[in-house]
């Protein structure tokens, strides 16, 4: 690959990530500093695109994503949204610029393919080494924030900092573009653990970055990585060995109790208790206000259009109020997109049969990740763990199509599909 070329990819791929992150809080990138009518970040993605397109027309790039098993799947998940948003003014009175609009958040998806882009195990450690950067600045963002909160407010002013009470606990928000990397170290650092000879270093990362976690008021993340260390558990270890380690945890778990009640406010256990609380006791809570809201506004609107959904609708186009879809309201109405309702807003945007499409693919790369784990486990089975991460916790959350979740997983999947390279 030329250097040149090489360098310049490496400079976009780094700029991009910073802007994705909102440089972890300092600036606001989705809406301050407007350029031609667009803000930083919609430029940087605009430019993104036009790089990946240079690229694979210049070089052997496509080549690459052809020959490459996890690449590919990517690349066509890419293709299909993509036509999805070209093919909205066929569907109803919207422009090209209009679904662009909706839509374009899947547009930093090239990421994946920029990042194996003449990849070698030098640029996979300076990339590796800025993916636990900006983990480690996240945890320790949230650690802050559970002890002093008004220290991030004064620096970090785009990050809002709050001490919320839900199910008798206080859990401590930190909301960044960042959140899901201290969940992904946690993962990574445990695969590790289990794949390599444990070592001191490796255990308190993994407890740091998994307290970190635990930490933010987001649920559905935390209680979908412990489950998938659950299921690395089962699969991985044998009967002895999950005696042993069982053994081990129960003898830490005191510890753990005492750190979480004492120190952290009971706040990383609590989480499983409101979860529990929520679904076994009926408790009032956020899902039980989720699924009023959903069962009143946005299945009406799925069952509309179950098949083929609605694509991408922005709220001030023709189609847009002619439906008298709204950008916000007291009661959501006509909200046909919504984080708090992953899977639903999906099926909304694609449907059925193009949810189940992505939802195919994205397996298919958990698939090859999981059969080709030998290939370097602590990259290629944390990739898979985090996508799936990503798929249950869809169930009340939406990572699967925002940046917070699409930047780190384009990273993960870019980094091992040097693993899954083609040699012909």
């Amino acid at each position: 690959m030329p250097v040149k070329l090489s360098l310049i990819n490496k400079i976009i791929i780094t700029i991009f990530i910073l802007v994705g992150i909102n440089l972890f809080g300092l600036f606001n990138f989705y809406t301050d500093r407007m350029w031609f009518g667009l803000n930083t970040f919609d430029v940087s993605v605009v430019i993104l695109n036009i790089w990946f397109f240079f690229l694979t027309s210049k070089t052997t790039l496509f080549k690459e994503i052809y020959n490459n098993q996890i690449l590919k799947y990517f690349l066509i998940i890419y293709g299909f949204i993509l036509l999805i948003i070209f093919s909205m003014p066929f569907r109803g009175d919207i422009s090209i610029i209009d679904s662009v609009r909706v839509g374009r958040i899947f547009l930093l998806m090239p990421l994946v393919f920029l990042i194996s882009y003449g990849l070698t195990h030098k640029s996979i450690n300076y990339y590796w080494s800025l993916f636990k950067f900006i983990g480690i600045v996240s945890a320790l963002q949230i650690f802050i924030n559970v002890y002093s909160p008004e220290i991030i407010s004064s620096i970090f002013s785009h990050l809002h900092a709050a001490d919320m009470p839900s199910q008798g606990f206080e859990r401590s928000v930190v909301r960044s573009k960042t959140m899901l990397f201290p969940h992904i170290l946690a993962l990574f650092y445990f695969v590790k653990i289990i794949y390599e000879k444990a070592t001191p270093q490796q255990l308190f990362l993994f407890t740091f970055f998994f307290l970190a976690g635990g930490l933010q008021g987001f649920r559905s993340y935390f209680v979908a990585t412990a489950l998938v260390i659950l299921i690395i558990i089962i699969v991985r270890l044998h009967k002895k060995q999950v005696l042993k380690y069982s053994v081990f945890g129960l003898a830490l778990l005191p510890i753990f109790i005492f750190i979480d009640v004492i120190l952290l406010n009971n706040q990383v256990l609590g989480k499983f208790i409101g979860i529990y609380n929520e679904i076994f006791l009926g408790a009032d809570g956020t899902r039980v206000g989720r699924l009023n809201r959903d069962m009143l506004f946005m299945i009406p609107m799925f069952l509309e259009k179950p098949l083929m959904g609605w694509g991408f609708i922005y709220h001030a186009s023709n189609y847009g109020q002619e439906i008298g879809m709204v950008s916000s309201s007291i009661d959501r109405a006509y909200s046909l997109y919504s984080v708090d309702s992953g899977y639903l807003t999906m099926l909304i945007k694609f449907g059925v049969l193009g949810f189940l499409f992505i939802l195919i693919y994205y397996f298919k790369i958990i698939k090859s990740c999981v059969t080709n784990y030998k290939l370097k486990p602590e990259y290629v089975v944390t990739t898979a763990g985090f996508l799936f991460i990503m798929i249950i916790s869809s169930y009340t959350h939406g990572a699967l199509f925002r940046g917070f979740g699409l930047i780190p997983l384009s990273i993960l999947v870019g980094i091992s599909s040097y693993y899954f390279r083609v040699t012909k």
